[in-house]
């Protein structure tokens, strides 16, 4: 990809994050991207007088790792249905994570607030465990930390299954706007090595100062260019 500001003749090369979690660098941005998005979206809720709660969701206690995963795929449909049933327009974030043994839990952030009991009864009833917990969320910032502090666990545990989303929201959860594109710059995006051999030929002919870089490196450019902070590129 070449970011190409006409006004300096300034073109910066440099291969965009591929956004898996399974690479090291785009996994600690996917984590940034995602507190800033539960932050953002407790805060809106909050404003809005929603009643945010902090809720744990555990496994049987007879399952191994393996058994979790599985259960876990129809187990968590049927109860989120629950308890959308129970609490109209729920809105929620979710980050399942895994214990050093392998088992799967789960933390979120709520709207339902149906109190702890219904979480155990009801989820005892389609096959998770019964130690599942449910507490106030105080503001947005506990909220952004919530969510650091098991995403952070995500990277340094155990493997997932290919395919297996990391982080889960409700459609109702607030979404960030979309920041506006840096001032003055255009991306051009090269699809194979020979459409990057010729964007690169190009820039050269029209007498643009070429700059290699790597994503992070090319975004600080960018952003310092279009007097944006640096948390813009989190969300472009």
């Amino acid at each position: 990809m070449a970011a190409v500001h006409a006004g300096l003749r300034l073109a910066v090369l440099f291969r965009p994050r591929c956004k898996c979690w399974s690479c090291p660098a785009c996994a600690q941005i996917n984590r940034a991207l995602w507190v800033r998005k539960a932050a953002w979206g407790a805060e809106k809720l909050l404003a809005d007088h929603a009643q945010l709660t902090m809720l744990t969701l555990t496994s049987h206690r007879k399952l191994n790792p393996e058994q979790s995963l599985y259960v876990f795929k129809d187990a968590w449909p049927r109860l989120r249905k629950r308890a959308q049933r129970a609490a109209p327009g729920m809105a929620y974030i979710m980050m399942p994570e895994r214990h050093k043994s392998g088992v799967l839990h789960v933390h979120a952030l709520c709207t339902a607030n149906l109190g702890t009991r219904w979480w155990k009864d009801a989820g005892a009833e389609v096959g998770l465990g019964y130690m599942n917990e449910e507490e106030p969320a105080r503001d947005a910032v506990q909220s952004g930390r919530y969510v650091s502090k098991y995403l952070g666990k995500q990277l340094d545990g155990l493997g997932w299954p290919a395919g297996f989303h990391r982080v889960r929201r409700s459609r109702s959860w607030p979404k960030m706007p979309r920041p506006e594109p840096p001032a003055g710059w255009r991306f051009e995006v090269a699809l194979s090595d020979v459409e990057a051999r010729q964007l690169r030929d190009g820039l050269e002919r029209s007498f643009y100062t070429l700059v290699d870089a790597d994503h992070l490196a090319a975004w600080s450019i960018v952003l310092a260019v279009g007097g944006l902070d640096k948390e813009t590129e989190v969300d472009l």
